[in-house]
């Protein structure tokens, strides 16, 4: 999870953005007006995911006006840019979060989160990937192996409902204040049904803080 501190002007994204790709991208050119999916890599810090990359874009350009982000937008290079009209973030609310989530959705969702700092009251398994060779297979294994684990309210009192989310294992501990969290939707198992208090988790790969 990796934390993005958003563009301010809309001269400074395309700065950003435009920025030429890395060394080996040596038929992209920075500044010439035009954002290709290397340039999007670079800027969101990863070398391969296209739906990560729209999602850090996405979350970078919120503080900017619409018009200015259509006017970013409109650099994208025409395939990219179709690709991401398909496949923009969805914002969702921590109050619809279990009701209108789906599983293996790119979204964001805003709220306070409090660090989950008692495991035995929360069992809840996910499914991780173990590769031997050429064959993948999936396991269950608690929640808590694999993440920091918050729960997220709307309010900034900590009452009504929450979601999980789950962060990368071993950063400092995010305060309780107003967050903004990227990433994908996932769901949770529990040993039994009286346990489920939650269906999805959501694995975050960016957040903002206000």
């Amino acid at each position: 999870m990796k934390k993005i501190t958003p563009y301010k002007t809309m001269a400074g994204a395309l700065k950003a953005l435009d920025n030429g790709g890395r060394l080996y991208n040596v038929f992209t050119k920075a500044n010439d007006g035009t954002i290709t999916n290397s340039e999007l890599l670079k800027a969101a810090g990863i070398f391969s995911g296209q739906d990560q990359a729209f999602l850090y874009f996405h979350m970078a350009l919120s503080p900017l006006a619409e018009a200015e982000q259509a006017r970013v937008v409109s650099r994208l290079e025409p395939e990219l840019r179709q690709a991401y009209a398909a496949a923009v973030p969805r914002a969702i609310s921590v109050d619809a979060f279990e009701q209108e989530g789906e599983s293996k959705q790119t979204v964001t969702v805003q709220g306070y989160p409090r660090f989950l700092e008692d495991q035995t009251h929360f069992s809840a398994f996910i499914m991780v990937p173990i590769s031997a060779g050429s064959v993948t297979t999936f396991t269950m294994v608690p929640i808590f192996n694999q993440f920091d684990v918050y729960e997220l309210f709307a309010e900034a009192d900590c009452t009504g409902p929450s979601i999980i989310v789950a962060a990368t294992s071993g950063r400092q501990r995010l305060p309780m204040e107003r967050t903004t969290f990227g990433g994908v939707i996932k769901e949770l198992s529990f040993e039994t049904e009286a346990a489920a208090s939650h269906a999805y988790y959501l694995e975050t790969l960016y957040y903002i803080t206000e």
